[in-house]
């Protein structure tokens, strides 16, 4: 019933592996593709497990026990490969259930026909004992479902393998990794086909755990050692996924090689006709990919980015042109910067204007004539001040009343800004007083702006009551070439060059002696 065969030593030595590579994993649950690849390790455990045992059984009953054992190991193998390659090229940690409903179909009812194969015989047409030498096997003749798990299984080992080859071959660095995702399946998938088929090279003995054996060397040295799923892949999924930045990684072609959800979200990529890799075309990107910058600004769409390369060339090796470009958000710190830039000047307006006339006040205007002051020690040019007042204007507020008089105020200050250059300085600095700076203006320029503006207040009017209400303005003018430290000295010059003015009628010019 029983027997003792070297036979039994391979199913053990694929258990052995597969139990070594699954310890080595206990810590990677959060890293795409592990949890797959774990589910793969206990299907060739089971498949082996059963082999073991029919190496060790001479009855047919237990022997067609351990086949349907072995099934069991058969459909998990495929299916847990396929979603290891689908979840590692798509770097997800798990399937969707619905995704995982559709896959387990097959695989459940081929197990529901495996375990009542003897009403039916879909899965084995036909079972019988066999020998060689001493030993004792099976000889099995496949049923018609057996063809179609078979493919199903090859169907999905093949088409998973090409997906997770396509994705490693966009990244340098990975040939044995790619040669090992290649050859186990097709190992695997041959010796298992050419067993199944009955055309194994030793009538009534299992070959698979050779194949087996193959596979799950190739696996651990090229895949799991080649840091698949270990140190490289942690750094991505924890780095390059998670984070919220956006992250595209190009050559100096700026060809995107690689990019992270985030900028799949934010940056429109696309493939041009005929090129291989999707191509960045934005001008300030290209321009600092040729240039090998490092830090650029831009904006995409209506949010603004400050985007940071970095060379992704390994220390003291030629530089490969890779960089990664990583896209900072910072359209709400933008947005603030503005918003305190704007309150800055505003604020700086506030303490710097007359609130009713929009005029410079009186204490900008004494900080600018400290300035022209100093100007004027310095380098001895033409510096010319005049002060205005307006005559008879508390008639105006006691005959109309003070909104009157504030609309006339209002008007006062549209002429003064009419008749002020650019580098001129106009202020409000009393009631109805008004002075302005005139740099760079001599004697005769200050007194021909001065009638120009006299002028414009004496033929301007406000409208108060269905009356028109108008006012003139006495002027007074000092013009000096230096200044000494008392600048309230030169405006008590214009002051009473402003008084003559006044003492002499009223809407008129005075320079001061």
């Amino acid at each position: 019933m029983f027997q003792v065969t070297p036979w039994s030593t391979l199913p053990l030595i694929v258990i052995f592996l597969a139990a070594w590579t699954m310890a080595s994993l206990k810590t990677k649950n959060d890293i795409p593709g592990t949890r797959a690849v774990k589910w793969l390790l206990i299907g060739a455990i089971v498949w082996s497990a059963a082999q073991f045992l029919r190496t060790l059984v001479t009855d047919l009953e237990l022997k067609v026990f351990t086949l349907q054992l072995e099934m069991i190991g058969k459909q998990i193998v495929p299916t847990a490969w396929f979603i290891f390659t689908i979840t590692y090229a798509n770097n997800k940690s798990a399937m969707s259930q619905r995704a995982l409903v559709i896959l387990s179909v097959l695989p459940v009812t081929t197990l529901l026909l495996t375990f009542s194969n003897s009403y039916h015989h879909f899965i084995w047409a036909s079972t019988g004992l066999t020998s060689f030498g001493n030993f004792v096997g099976v000889d099995l003749h496949p049923g018609p479902w057996f063809i179609v798990i078979s493919i199903y299984a090859v169907s999905l080992v093949m088409s998973g393998t090409v997906i997770a080859v396509h994705k490693l071959s966009q990244s340098r660095g990975r040939a044995i990794s790619i040669v090992s995702l290649i050859l186990v399946p097709v190992i695997v998938c041959i010796v298992t086909i050419t067993q199944d088929a009955g055309l194994g090279p030793v009538q009534g003995i299992d070959l698979t755990p050779l194949g087996l054996i193959v596979g799950a060397l190739l696996l651990r040295s090229g895949v799991l050692n080649a840091g698949l799923l270990t140190a490289k892949r942690v750094r991505r999924h924890t780095v390059f996924e998670r984070l919220s930045d956006m992250i595209v990684i190009v050559d100096q072609q700026a060809n995107v090689l690689d990019y992270n959800d985030a900028a799949k979200r934010g940056m429109k990529i696309q493939s041009a006709p005929g090129e291989s890799y999707p191509r960045l075309e934005l001008p300030v990107l290209l321009e600092m990919i040729r240039t090998h910058g490092q830090r650029t600004e831009l904006t995409i769409g209506e949010r603004a980015y400050d985007v940071h390369a970095t060379s992704l060339s390994e220390a003291g090796q030629p530089d490969s042109g890779e960089r990664a470009l990583v896209f900072r958000d910072v359209t709400q710190r933008r947005k603030t910067e503005r918003a305190l830039q704007e309150a800055k000047k505003n604020l700086q307006t506030q303490a710097h204007t007359d609130p009713l006339t929009g005029l410079y006040n009186r204490r900008f205007f004494m900080q600018r004539l400290a300035e022209e002051g100093e100007r004027l020690r310095r380098h001895h040019n033409t510096l010319s001040c005049l002060l205005f007042d307006l005559d008879h204007f508390k008639k105006v507020n006691d005959t109309y009343g003070h909104d009157t008089g504030d609309a006339v105020l209002r008007m006062v200050s549209r002429m003064t800004n009419q008749a002020t250059r650019i580098t001129d300085v106009a202020a409000r600095i009393g009631g109805e007083e008004f002075a302005m700076l005139l740099p760079e203006t001599d004697a005769q320029g200050a007194i021909n702006l001065a009638n120009r503006l006299r002028l414009s207040i004496a033929n301007s009017e406000v409208i108060a009551n269905n009356q028109r209400v108008k006012v003139t303005a006495s002027i007074g003018i000092v013009t000096v070439n230096r200044v000494g430290d008392n600048l309230d000295a030169l405006l008590g010059m214009a002051d009473k060059a402003l008084y003559r003015a006044k003492d002499g009628g009223r809407n008129m010019v005075c320079v001061a002696n």
